[in-house]
């Protein structure tokens, strides 16, 4: 496993001599020299702080017996594991991750995070960690089509800071917004009539309506999402992003990821982007 880790640390850092990727990340280039990489620290101290958050089941959520699972975590603990390195969880509100591995508080966010580029100076994104689809959960029979929500009497919801946030207030500019801490709450507030339409990702919603047969999600989908995992936006963070970059590369090709995906999707991956597959 040993030789694995200086495998990987070895050709991240000679790739990351050539990149020319510092122009996304202005935002540290002025302290690139004086900072300390941010893989070499995790590798001399053995240990990755990671910042999760729960709720969003399949991707990452707290079971009956208090255990952190998802797709997210396994991709994570697969990483820390050929890594020889031990994990600390941070567990946060979505709003409070980005901020998190800006501050150094955590070293890399494991979540469903979309990559866009409003926040390409705050976070540098990792490759691919998987695709998914934007869609509009509802309780079964509230609506007959996507036009119906589009109406200034519609109350949406999602998970405060995400992505979603926008999806739906541009796709149904005639609801009203009211977005909750996290996504568990904003399931609740569609099936207590809080909210009429909670907007977010297909996995999340396939695992609530499996769990309550009130529920459903529209079609046609509403939104492509691409999601990756996060590091700081920082020169000092361009190592750990390109050595789970990595990681990712290797499972993606010797079946593992495509493992991972059906137990958690319950389907053969097929990757949908080029560079999903990478």
């Amino acid at each position: 496993m040993k030789k694995y880790a200086k495998k990987v640390l070895c050709l991240v850092l000679a790739m990351v001599m050539a990149c020319t990727m510092l122009a996304a990340c202005s935002a540290g280039a002025g302290s690139a020299a004086a900072s300390q990489d941010e893989l070499q620290k995790i590798m001399s101290n053995g240990k990755i702080t990671v910042a999760i958050s729960l709720g969003n089941e399949p991707w990452c959520w707290k079971d009956a017996d208090g255990e952190v699972k998802g797709l997210a975590i396994d991709l994570i603990e697969g990483f820390a594991e050929k890594m020889e390195i031990d994990i600390e969880y941070v567990t946060l509100e979505f709003s409070g991750l980005i901020p998190a591995v800006q501050s150094g508080k955590a070293d890399i966010i494991a979540t469903n995070l979309t990559r866009k580029p409003s926040r390409a100076a705050s976070v540098l994104f990792t490759e691919s960690v998987g695709c998914t689809f934007g869609v509009a959960l509802t309780r079964k029979g509230e609506f007959a089509s996507l036009d119906d929500i589009n109406n200034s009497s519609v109350t949406l919801t999602t998970e405060v800071g995400s992505n979603y946030e926008t999806v739906g207030t541009e796709t149904f500019p005639n609801a009203t917004m009211a977005a909750c801490e996290n996504n568990s709450d904003a399931l609740a507030a569609v099936k207590s009539g809080r909210a009429d339409v909670m907007v977010t990702d297909l996995a999340i919603a396939s695992s609530a309506c499996a769990a309550d047969d009130s529920l459903e999600y529209m079609t046609p989908y509403i939104y492509t999402d691409t999601l990756a995992f996060g590091v700081k936006c920082d020169a000092s963070a361009m190592t750990l992003a390109e050595a789970f970059n990595t990681h990712l590369r290797v499972i993606k090709a010797d079946g593992t990821y495509a493992a991972l995906y059906e137990k958690y999707f319950g389907n053969e991956w097929v990757p949908m982007y080029t560079d999903s597959a990478m």
